[in-house]
């Protein structure tokens, strides 16, 4: 299945599953998704306040990335799926002026999906005064064939620039929450990978 574009300002992008090698009577499979969300952000002149030169300057530019792969394997002759392992991130990556960080950053989850609703979560994680977070997590299904089935990837990220500056976009999986536009929530969303129970 095809991946497709989310929001504005967001892209799902879907690796073909590639076999990865084949062990015995095992044949093992891997792929990728994954949903990325860029933001910037400006001088807050709409208040009439220019920051000064002494306080903490933010990134030009952010990310929030949400990514994950997964490798499955089938046996041989039926072929049918005897195992999936699905590895994710929640990433929040900023790039700008040397020195520059957000006041706070937060993955406040990611989640694994199915047809039959969430999977599984990873942790949640925050930081002050930074401009990269990560949020690791994995799940392993052994069910067999009823491991099969569709998949995705969500996360909600928070992104909160220092005081004298605000986002200057909110598009897409986006939304600005605060009055005085500091805080910048997303929502990101990867396309769809689907697992079949048995191969062709």
């Amino acid at each position: 299945m095809r991946g497709r574009l989310l929001g504005a300002t967001g892209t799902a992008a879907e690796a073909e599953p590639t076999p990865s090698g084949s062990s015995g009577a095992v044949t093992t499979r891997s792929g990728t998704i994954q949903s990325v969300i860029h933001a910037t952000s400006a001088r807050d002149t709409s208040t009439g306040r220019v920051p000064d030169a002494a306080l903490q300057v933010p990134p030009s530019n952010c990310q929030d990335i949400i990514s994950g792969q997964y490798f499955d394997q089938y046996a041989e002759d039926p072929d049918l799926l005897l195992t999936l392992e699905w590895e994710w991130t929640g990433k929040i990556l900023c790039t700008g002026p040397a020195g520059s960080s957000l006041a706070s950053a937060e993955v406040t989850y990611t989640t694994l999906w199915n047809d039959d609703g969430a999977v599984s979560s990873g942790p949640f994680a925050y930081c002050e005064n930074c401009s990269l977070l990560n949020s690791f997590a994995d799940w392993t299904c052994a069910a067999g064939p009823a491991c099969g089935g569709y998949y995705w990837e969500s996360a909600h990220m928070v992104m909160v620039d220092p005081p004298g500056y605000h986002w200057t976009n909110a598009t897409g999986a986006c939304s600005i929450t605060t009055s005085d536009a500091r805080v910048l929530t997303c929502d990101p969303i990867t396309n769809v990978v689907y697992i079949p129970p048995a191969l062709d």
